[in-house]
């Protein structure tokens, strides 16, 4: 198993509410000012992917993640209604990968998924333009 961060410049994300089982849109905020995803809004390129050990490479790069820069930390299904996006201080060394994707919009979810949890795990597709998104060559989703 790799795992894989994911940053996110802004947009919005959907979170199933706890207590009216609805789902609610929250707006992403813009990242805090040296943030993991205020750095990465800077690249040039709106999706990317980089390998933490690629970022640990470079003798600025890895002193700055020394000093526990902020990344999203974003969670659903909230009972009190608070936003599920929060941000929290990271070295990115619990991660092999991070995503970055500049922009999101919320996920579409059918109403049996509303209502009725599943015993499953749910598999993260991403898709951009309707194409799976790679890392290294190894797709995300099929």
């Amino acid at each position: 198993m790799t795992p894989v961060g994911l940053e996110l410049g802004g947009g919005v994300v959907a979170a199933l509410d706890g207590e009216t089982r609805d789902i609610v849109e929250y707006p992403i905020p813009s990242p805090p000012p040296g943030s993991i995803p205020d750095v990465f809004r800077r690249v040039d390129d709106p999706l990317f992917s980089v390998s933490v050990d690629e970022l640990y490479d470079a003798p600025s790069v890895r002193e700055w993640l020394r000093t526990q820069p902020q990344r999203h930390d974003i969670w659903g299904g909230h009972p009190d209604g608070d936003s599920p996006v929060h941000y929290r201080s990271s070295d990115l060394s619990g991660f092999d990968w991070v995503v970055f994707v500049d922009e999101t919009s919320p996920l579409s979810l059918g109403e049996s998924a509303r209502t009725e949890p599943s015993p499953r795990r749910t598999r993260l597709r991403i898709r951009v333009f309707g194409e799976p998104v790679r890392l290294s060559g190894v797709p995300l989703s099929e």
